[in-house]
């Protein structure tokens, strides 16, 4: 989830396509595994990265 973690704060990438740059097929799948390591959905660690 690093990976995801930098590209969310230094990137305009879509999740979906985040998903996909760090090996995920499903975007559901990579939405349910963010938040249950980090605490939080993709787009609220974003929203709360760029505060």
């Amino acid at each position: 989830m690093v990976h995801a973690k930098e590209l969310l704060v230094a990137t305009d990438l879509k999740v979906a396509a985040i998903a996909l740059e760090c090996g995920f097929d499903s975007l559901p799948h990579f939405h349910r595994m963010f938040k249950r390591l980090t605490g939080s959905a993709p787009a609220e660690y974003r929203q709360a990265a760029s505060r």
